[in-house]
């Protein structure tokens, strides 16, 4: 059983640096890592209540399909050419040039500036591409 901050501390170090540091956010090995961790050092007396097992395991399979939904958006829109209105209201056109997610809402590099996909007023092929 965890009684302190630094055995918390001690069970976690084994997560991946390079995702915790690097983005600030945790990636999908570290929510696993996390959740056997929480497993292994719970109190036998007082097990991980079901509903609270199952809830982590929702949130996991949110964070993967949160993912597939990004990187498919990326494969499909990364190069075509968009015209989109800023964040002024401002209509800036140009090629995407990325995908990101805001929280859950995604948002596309549009010549240099990040833009809501629902800020979208056209998107045709580059005929660069």
């Amino acid at each position: 059983m965890i009684n302190s901050a630094a055995q918390v501390g001690a069970s976690f170090s084994g997560l991946s640096p390079k995702v915790g540091q690097a983005t600030g956010q945790l990636g999908k090995q570290d929510f696993l890592q996390l959740l056997v961790a929480q497993i292994r050092h719970q109190d036998p007396l007082k097990p991980m209540e079901d509903k609270e097992f199952i809830a982590e395991l929702g949130q996991f399979s949110s964070l993967e399909e949160t993912q597939k939904i990004n990187a498919n958006l990326s494969a499909l829109l990364v190069g075509l050419e968009a015209t989109a209105k800023d964040a002024t209201g401002r209509e800036i056109t140009g090629v995407i040039e990325g995908v990101y997610l805001n929280g859950t809402s995604p948002l596309l590099a549009v010549a240099g500036e990040k833009v809501a996909v629902a800020d979208l007023l056209e998107v045709r092929l580059n005929p660069r591409r």
